[in-house]
């Protein structure tokens, strides 16, 4: 689209990147995951298509859920209902239910089978279940769903969540419709609305947790406070909120100013280096710190071995 309305592929400088992240790929591509996700982030397909009388909303939900989570400073995967039933969740452990205000009967049961199991943490966001076949609200079929009971005000509008103490304090955002309340004695609340109504709640089964949090999109600072919690590695814990990304070898780093960031690896690396420009940033070490740019720039380091490295060299240059 682009290309078409303003000729930005025909860019030198552009062209020129793309064709050095090509060939990136390529010197990559036979050697091993090295960050493989402990995070799984599943968006519902379901929810989109059972509102498609209402495109705006669905999309918002799901643009809301989704946007921030390269900020958590940890690799994430990101699955569709429709991949519930293959998927081995072995390795996740913490999933994420980012839109499914309409859940299937099929969802809800693998969701039980399938993911609620192993220890693992199962973080609902919102209004997740609610809304039944008939499109109607059907608080039954939520708590199926989470384990949480869970209560709709479909006129409510709220702009702030607050947190109990030992997580991060609140979040304030613009007006959010179709207000959600946890509706559950047995379960532990965890956030709050300024009104003292529970707007976040755990509760401990026993083969998992679950959690279920009355707002579309937690921020960064609440998912890297629920992740350390949850035991997962953060690769910077800095107050600093890059975009980061993750595939084989590669950690790439969007940041828009310039800072130093220290990153750290749960393993530690023969080689650190800058794919861009060749440089040995760190040797037989699980951190690096990096001076990002005084400007919008991506960073792309290589985690391996040297004899990795000096295979891949040839190949960016």
């Amino acid at each position: 689209f682009f290309d078409f309305v303003s000729d930005w592929y025909r860019d030198p400088e552009l062209v020129e990147n793309l064709k050095r992240l090509h060939e990136l790929g390529e010197a990559v591509c036979g050697i091993p995951d090295r960050h493989p996700a402990r995070v799984a982030l599943v968006v519902s397909e379901e929810t989109l298509s059972h509102f498609s009388s209402q495109p705006a909303r669905a999309f918002q939900e799901l643009r809301n859920a989704a946007q921030d989570f390269n900020c958590w400073g940890t690799p994430c995967d990101i699955l569709c209902e429709a991949d519930l039933e293959d998927t081995d969740f072995g390795q996740y452990q913490l999933v994420i239910f980012a839109n499914a205000a309409y859940a299937s009967d099929e969802t809800i049961r693998l969701t039980r089978e399938r993911v609620m199991r192993d220890g693992r943490t199962v973080l609902f966001l919102h209004a997740l279940g609610l809304v039944g076949p008939d499109n109607a609200i059907h608080p039954g079929r939520s708590k199926a769903f989470t384990g949480i009971g869970l209560k709709a005000s479909p006129e409510g509008v709220f702009t702030e969540v607050h947190f109990q103490p030992g997580n991060s304090p609140y979040m304030k955002t613009a007006p959010i419709e179709f207000q959600t309340v946890i509706d559950d004695q047995e379960a532990e609340v965890v956030a709050t609305y300024p009104d003292g109504q529970p707007a976040g709640a755990a509760k401990r089964f026993a083969d998992h947790t679950s959690l279920v949090l009355c707002h579309p999109a937690p921020n960064a600072a609440f998912m890297r406070n629920l992740l350390s919690r949850t035991g997962i590695h953060i690769h910077e814990r800095e107050n600093t909120y890059h975009h980061y990304f993750f595939t084989g070898p590669l950690v790439g780093i969007y940041s828009r100013k310039q800072s130093r960031s220290v990153l750290s690896f749960p393993q530690t690396y023969e080689v650190i280096g800058d794919v861009f420009t060749g440089k040995v940033l760190a040797r037989n070490a699980d951190r690096v710190e990096i001076d990002l740019p005084d400007e919008p720039a991506t960073t792309i380091l290589f985690t391996g071995t040297q004899d990795e490295w000096e295979g891949v060299k040839p190949r960016i240059k």
